[in-house]
């Protein structure tokens, strides 16, 4: 009996070890930074501005070292990478965005953390749990913000100019 107890428990751990693992989600690359031929008060006042337009609340900024934080603000789950048969809620991101005078221009670099809770199947305990955990970026963001930056920039120059990286 202790021995059919025993390989029982053993098969259990193996199963909630195997069943409660994270696919492995093959990481893309994303565009975290860009550099504009505008001086350093115009590339900050889009990137502050951009920020505003996504709706996205800012925690700290720091104009004269060139750097915004945001934290714990709700995102659309298309900015993270979710792996297959993963149900989320709740998806939120800390951004962090650095604006760095250089020789004829502005480099502008995004960094971002994104997390949302998993809803997850307790076999023998027979309910779901919500946890939270870490997600790869989509790259959507970050693509988007340097979109928007580069508009905002060609939108500064003169009629028929454009500027952006």
């Amino acid at each position: 009996m202790k021995k059919v107890l025993t390989f029982a428990l053993t098969l259990a751990c193996a199963f909630l070890s195997t069943s409660c693992s994270r696919p492995e989600v093959e990481p893309i690359e994303v565009q975290k930074e860009a550099i504009y031929s505008e001086g350093f008060d115009v590339v900050w006042t889009a990137v502050v501005s951009i920020f505003a337009e996504f709706d996205i609340p800012v925690s700290n900024m720091e104009k004269e070292s060139g750097f915004v934080n945001c934290n714990d603000v709700r995102v659309p789950e298309e900015w993270l990478i979710i792996p297959e048969g993963y149900i989320v809620k709740n998806c939120r991101a800390s951004f962090n965005v650095f604006v760095t005078e250089i020789e004829g221009g502005c480099k502008v670099a995004v960094t971002a953390s994104f997390y949302a809770d998993v809803t997850k199947w307790a076999p023998f305990v027979g309910f779901y749990t919500a946890e939270q955990e870490p997600f790869l970026s989509s790259g959507i963001f970050e693509e988007r913000f340097h979109i928007r930056i580069a508009e905002r920039l060609s939108q500064h120059g003169e009629p028929g100019e454009t500027s952006g990286g």
